[in-house]
């Protein structure tokens, strides 16, 4: 498959997906993805301007675009649980970030958005899931992920290398009413001004129907 998509601001974008599957097992599943995405400029980083005091807006900005390739196995275990192990590699082009123009260019001095960046991130995944009858359903996954400046290999900002997700859906109703408790953990990040923020949990409690 594949996505063309045309901007009047700044053109046009193609981006193919792909994706082999092979079954050499009963319960086994084998995958093979590669596919492109991209991100639009938004009205403010393509317009904002405050006169020339301090900033000046580019209407000249791309995309941000990612290239991503997956290898995925995929295993049944008996009636109730499967599982998955999966790793990819993700490219990412023309990050759209803050620079101040160099001198002898026009507005130099000033601040702009251009597209500078470039990052890879590199990473495993593992997921279980768990069905049963009447209704109840558990899931548990752990992602580890090295996401890299393109350019200095430094780590990313806001990037965090341990990601850990649990989640138990039970019927209160059968087939009708359903609570979820959902617990989402990440490890420490690297900030802006060069720190590090500790790890953290969010917990979600959901009720539906």
């Amino acid at each position: 498959g594949g996505r063309f998509v045309h901007f009047d601001s700044f053109g046009s974008t193609v981006n193919p997906r792909a994706a082999l599957i092979y079954q050499p097992l009963p319960g086994t599943t084998l995958k093979f993805i590669y596919g492109s995405a991209f991100r639009a400029p938004s009205p403010y980083e393509l317009d904002y301007s405050d006169g020339g005091v301090t900033q000046v807006a580019n209407p000249q900005l791309k995309p941000e675009k990612i290239t991503t390739e997956e290898v995925v196995v995929e295993q049944q275990m008996g009636q109730h649980l499967s599982g998955s192990v999966s790793g990819y590699y993700n490219d990412i082009k023309n990050l759209i970030q803050q620079t101040t123009i160099a001198a002898g260019q026009p507005n130099a001095g000033l601040i702009q958005l251009q597209n500078l960046g470039t990052a890879n991130a590199t990473g495993m995944e593992l997921a279980l899931k768990a069905v049963w009858a009447g209704g109840w359903e558990g899931r548990a996954g752990y992602s580890l992920t090295e996401a890299q400046d393109g350019t200095t290999d430094a780590r990313l900002v806001n990037s965090p290398e341990h990601l850990v997700k649990l989640d138990l859906t039970a019927p209160l109703c059968k087939e009708k009413v359903f609570a979820t408790l959902e617990c989402l953990a990440v490890s420490e990040r690297k900030t802006l001004a060069g720190q590090t923020d500790p790890g953290c949990a969010t917990v979600n409690f959901t009720l539906f129907s």
